[in-house]
């Protein structure tokens, strides 16, 4: 399974890196899995469009090296988030599955 982290970011930077790395572990340690973690080697002092291209374009690049068993993970506080939404929406457009953590 490769799973895609998905959530908020703007903000709060600090606590979305010990989200995403919380989240990270917790999934790693339940099973065989890679997690595509966009926060892991987050740059400061880049513009918001920066840091959407990244992600946009990491999800395509992982389509397009045909990675199997794509899987969106969304995090809690994905609502609030519009990048989280684009970020949804090209998960929708390229037919890679998603899934929210809004339990935790």
């Amino acid at each position: 399974m490769n799973i895609i982290l998905i959530g908020a970011v703007s903000g709060n930077v600090e606590l979305a890196k010990r989200l995403f790395a919380q989240v990270e572990e917790e999934i790693i340690e339940n099973g065989d899995v890679v997690v595509h973690n966009p926060m892991r080697d987050h740059e400061a002092g880049h513009s918001e469009a920066w840091y959407m291209k990244q992600s946009l374009s990491s999800i395509c690049d992982l389509v397009d090296a045909k990675t199997p068993n794509l899987l969106g993970v969304l995090l809690p506080g994905w609502r609030d988030s519009d990048g989280s939404f684009c970020e949804i929406m090209l998960c929708r457009k390229l037919g890679i599955t998603y899934t929210s953590l809004e339990w935790r």
